[in-house]
């Protein structure tokens, strides 16, 4: 069970990690082939990432431990947990690590040696779900601003 005090982590987490094997990785273990664990500490304790040697070059998912571009960026984390030091080392790490970064809350993206926020593809959203008249209603208060 996720702690009282956490509010981000679902209460069903407990249940549902207690059904899957899990095994303890260290910095350098390889999951498999090609793809391997990096230490990400800093954010939270036991932050992680993983590295996976792509044809195009090394990219690394990173999840929260570098959440957007600018974080890399700035080489700063704006949203600490647990130690300042720590993370900012994590974040240059993984710069000098990988060619492409696919951060928790962005596009994938790298820096140009200007030090700029390259994305390797374009934002796009895609809505689902919605019925003839929602997109109906969304189309009008688009264009003459919501009503009431």
């Amino acid at each position: 069970m996720p702690h009282a005090n956490d509010w981000a982590t679902p209460s069903s987490t407990g249940l549902v990690l207690e059904q899957l094997p899990i095994a303890e990785v260290a910095d350098g273990y390889e999951i498999i082939p090609d793809v391997r664990v990096v230490d990400m500490c800093g954010h939270s304790i036991g932050s992680i990432g993983v590295l996976i040697e792509t044809e195009h070059g090394r990219a690394a998912i990173t999840g929260d431990a570098l959440h957007f571009a600018y974080v890399a960026q700035t080489k700063r984390y704006p949203l600490m947990f647990w130690d300042e030091d720590k993370a900012n080392q994590s974040i240059e790490r993984i710069l000098d690590l990988a060619d492409v970064i696919y951060p928790g809350q962005d596009r994938p993206f790298r820096l140009t040696s200007a030090n700029e926020i390259e994305y390797t593809r374009e934002h796009r959203l895609t809505v689902t779900g919605m019925n003839p008249e929602c997109r109906r209603s969304l189309s009008t208060e688009t264009r003459n601003g919501p009503s009431g």
